[in-house]
């Protein structure tokens, strides 16, 4: 039996690469970028104001204030969209509107608030400093500078990036094709009717929503009963796809039939079993492109082995950099008392309270408690040997997708 760490170190070392595919921008939200982008241009493009107001010469109001105003000859308006005809003389100013072209001359923007049109003139009372109000050319970015990295998750910034760049098309890793398929004598669909000894299927759909978020496409093969003939069929289907997860039948009951079977199909084995809580049965093997995870069958114990150890190689496969789930630090609301010789994974509720994150439990921590999941919005563990944790102690915290 492996550690968690070993387990995963020994999974992400499977992994292999998916093939890359251009795509529209429109599309790009959420995958991975597969290229290294250099800016196009400058951005700005050129020099821009970020205000609305006046561009002058900071020489020509230098000292001004309520006291001291300075009039300027009001020689035109430059709209954004505008290219300025003319460049400013000595003395003299031009309204502009917020991401408009800076006229040839003009060094500074004054905002409209302090200054007073007055027919043809400006009645100046503030004085600036050169610079002021101007996005120079470049300021963000130049020409040829690398912006972008391989490996990115392609977020709403990024697309508005791509956008401004002029870049319709965008070089992203093809989306990991996963095939979900549960198992159990004892499951019914969400439709079927509940019938008692029955319990609802719930482990695909929680697959299914864990893999879109992952940036996979998965692909629902059903409900296996307990049947070797019925497990085997539903495995020839999912060796069409690049991950088949199977949740149920993998540990060591008379009606765990999933190790058996996977061994007759001659998969290779990589893990078998991990010493973790929620989540000790864990098989991770490979067949020809086909890997395959075997994942508890408790609810909770599914979706846990998947954040885990399915996720992380998941977006690797993807070709993403940021692998892993975000962490904090944060002060527990309570105390936990623990017995087990395996690292356990605890479901919480992180909040902020005067700046500080606090957690705490979800509920009770069962590996059927599916309450304990849907309220969480973090995970955090308890290693292996350790009997309590006292309100108060600071640990650590992995904030959930």
């Amino acid at each position: 039996m492996y550690s968690p760490q070993k387990a995963l170190q020994i999974i992400l070392n499977q992994t292999s690469f998916l093939a890359l595919e251009k795509i529209s921008f429109l599309d790009s939200f959420g995958r991975t970028l597969a290229e290294d982008i250099k800016a196009t241009g400058d951005l700005p493009p050129f020099d821009r104001s970020s205000m609305d107001g006046a561009a002058l010469r900071n020489a020509d109001i230098r000292g001004a204030d309520v006291n001291n105003p300075v009039t300027l000859k009001l020689v035109g308006t430059i709209a954004a969209g505008d290219v300025p005809r003319k460049a400013l003389k000595k003395g003299e100013a031009m309204k502009i509107m917020t991401g408009a072209m800076i006229p040839k001359g003009a060094d500074s923007v004054l905002p409209k608030e302090q200054f007073l049109p007055n027919g043809k003139n400006l009645n100046i009372h503030k004085s600036t400093h050169p610079g002021d109000f101007i996005r120079f050319k470049g300021e963000d970015v130049k020409k040829g500078q690398p912006i972008l990295g391989k490996g990115m998750e392609i977020t709403s910034g990024v697309v508005s990036l791509l956008a401004t760049l002029g870049l319709s098309k965008v070089a992203v890793s093809r989306r990991p094709r996963v095939a979900i398929l549960v198992t159990g004598d004892e499951l019914i669909d969400i439709k079927g009717a509940m019938t008692l000894g029955k319990v609802r299927s719930s482990n695909q759909y929680s697959l299914f929503a864990q893999v879109q978020q992952a940036g996979g496409e998965p692909v629902l093969l059903g409900i296996a009963k307990d049947i070797r003939s019925q497990i085997e069929k539903k495995i020839r289907k999912g060796l069409k796809y690049d991950v088949l997860l199977i949740s149920g039948g993998v540990s060591v009951g008379d009606f765990d039939l999933v190790p058996e079977i996977l061994k007759k199909f001659k998969f290779k084995f990589f893990v078998e079993k991990v010493s973790i809580q929620p989540g000790k049965p864990l098989i991770f093997a490979k067949k020809e492109k086909t890997f395959v995870f075997g994942l508890p069958g408790n609810p909770v114990s599914t979706m846990v082995s998947f954040y885990k150890f399915v996720r992380p190689f998941l977006l690797k496969m993807s070709g993403r950099k940021e692998i892993f789930l975000k962490k904090a630090s944060a002060i527990l609301d309570e105390d936990i008392k623990i017995n087990g010789q395996r690292l356990k994974v605890m479901r919480g509720i992180v909040s902020e309270d005067k700046g500080q994150l606090r957690v705490r439990l979800t509920s009770h921590q069962g590996s059927g408690n599916v309450i304990s999941m849907a309220k969480a919005n973090c995970l955090f563990e308890i290693p292996a040997g350790i009997e309590n944790l006292r309100k108060g102690q600071t640990i650590e915290i992995q904030y959930l997708p």
